[in-house]
């Protein structure tokens, strides 16, 4: 049989020869190479070219938002009312803005502020209203100045919090609210009190000084406006309070969204920063009632200035002197971290002849076991319930945070540290002996109080052990 076999030179019939082997030379290896790196490069560009399509969509919806909210303000004109489907003139902020307030809207601004070491504890709610009808006929003067003083303000604290303060991560001001008084309500009707403002008269208050001819059963489109407003509807959905179930709200804005299409930056921007840009003073943020009111202030004045400079050579100037600028600090970074990796190398290039050889066990770390504790085990405080203290971020409950919102500069985490005898300083509750009283099982162990057993048989200097609690 094996004789039988057909050797490599046999064909069947119609079968064509096979062609030359490959001959492993450098000129192929090197062909391979280039194939390679071209393959990667044009793989390279449709990556590059998808994210592109990607970011000009973005920079499209964020354009958009920015353009309604100047309808809604009445500073830019819709195409359907216009006779120009892409250019509208600037306004002059002396006199009343010529174009109608689209949709006849009511801006509501929600500020949530909550512990910094219990994000889910809600320790204040802030809302900001601006309803359009009043601004008809009142010029908005520079960076929206005028229309400041329709901005209706409520501050809610929450009963049951009220004794907390941030202090680490950004300084709170629970009492500084400088657009009105605050108002103390309880956790189980906070979603009551903010739902009202969503209604007729628009969290106005007796005094304020605000026309009071509203149809408390007309339902006005209504604007959700925040900044990071994506966290304060989270916020507002723990409390009870679902702005995305109520179907007479149009849309959420953003300010950060809005400032980043004025600004041409990608990157998020603190409302400190914008309020400064638009010459505006923001005192005592973190207060939520200011944080609401100053949000809808930087609104106006970023809609207002636009439409202010809009297709005038000063804006065009800006514009071009913020993409020199933009440039010019790119490649500086480009030439700082080319040059600091090259003296990287460079800079241990001549100096030593290399050293000893470097056994294999010391090249390699070993893998560390974890170390098993033989202590007698005792009751530790899980933190677990109410008192739980440990960071977290959100809204929600500790374990399921999303980030803080930048308004602010943050401070240096201080926890506290466990004593030798349970005493909790600097980040602590406070103060706890070991010798508390024990709870539960843990209490009857030590005092011989299991099923089936009498006194306990320690001896009697042993019965109650100075247990230790970590927190």
């Amino acid at each position: 049989m094996a004789e039988n076999a057909p050797n490599n030179t046999f064909r069947a019939v119609g079968e064509a020869s096979h062609p030359p082997l490959d001959s492993h030379t450098l000129e192929r290896f090197r062909q391979l190479m280039a194939n390679l790196a071209e393959a990667q490069k044009a793989k390279s560009k449709a990556n590059k070219q998808k994210k592109q399509e990607d970011r000009m969509a973005k920079n499209k919806s964020m354009q958009d938002q920015f353009k309604r909210a100047g309808r809604y303000l009445g500073v830019r004109g819709s195409i359907q009312a216009s006779s120009s489907s892409s250019s509208y003139p600037a306004i002059d902020p002396s006199m009343p803005v010529p174009f109608p307030f689209d949709h006849d809207v009511v801006f509501v601004c929600v500020d949530v502020e909550s512990y910094e070491r219990a994000h889910h504890k809600i320790t204040e709610v802030g809302v900001a209203t601006l309803d359009t009808r009043e601004l008809v006929g009142v010029p908005p003067g520079e960076n929206g100045a005028a229309w400041r003083n329709k901005i209706r303000a409520r501050h809610f604290r929450i009963n049951e919090y009220k004794h907390l303060r941030n202090t680490e991560f950004v300084t709170g001001y629970p009492d500084g609210f400088d657009f009105g008084k605050s108002t103390f309500i309880p956790l189980k009707e906070a979603a009551d009190h903010v739902a009202a403002c969503f209604h007729a008269p628009f969290g106005a208050q007796d005094g304020d000084g605000f026309p009071s001819h509203h149809d408390p059963t007309e339902k006005r489109n209504i604007i959700f406006l925040g900044h990071d407003t994506l966290g304060d509807v989270r916020c507002l959905q723990q409390l009870g309070y679902d702005p995305m179930k109520v179907e007479h709200i149009l849309e959420a804005m953003d300010t950060a969204t809005m400032y980043k299409v004025w600004n041409r930056d990608p990157q998020p921007t603190s409302l400190g920063r914008i309020l400064l840009a638009f010459d505006i003073s923001g005192w005592k943020l973190h207060n939520a009632g200011n944080d609401a009111v100053y949000t809808v202030q930087a609104m106006l004045g970023i809609c207002v200035k636009e439409a202010t400079l809009r297709g005038s050579l000063e804006l065009d100037d800006m514009r071009k002197q913020e993409k020199e600028n933009r440039l010019r600090a790119r490649i500086e970074e480009a030439e700082q971290r080319a040059k600091d990796e090259a003296e990287g190398w460079s800079d241990h290039e001549a100096v030593g002849d290399g050293g000893s050889p470097i056994p294999l066990a010391s090249a390699i770390p070993p893998v560390s076991k974890p170390v098993q504790s033989k202590a007698k085990p005792v009751p530790q405080y899980d933190g677990a319930g109410e008192d739980h203290i440990g960071p977290s971020s959100g809204c929600e409950a500790p374990d399921e945070g999303h980030g803080q919102r930048d308004r602010g500069d943050r401070g240096n985490d201080k926890q506290g540290t466990s004593s030798e005898h349970g005493q909790v300083d600097s980040g602590g509750r406070g103060q706890s002996s070991g010798r508390e009283r024990l709870r539960g099982r843990a209490r009857n162990l030590v005092l011989g109080r299991g099923r089936g057993r009498g006194r306990s048989e320690l001896p009697k200097e042993e019965a109650v052990p100075n247990v230790q609690y970590h927190w």
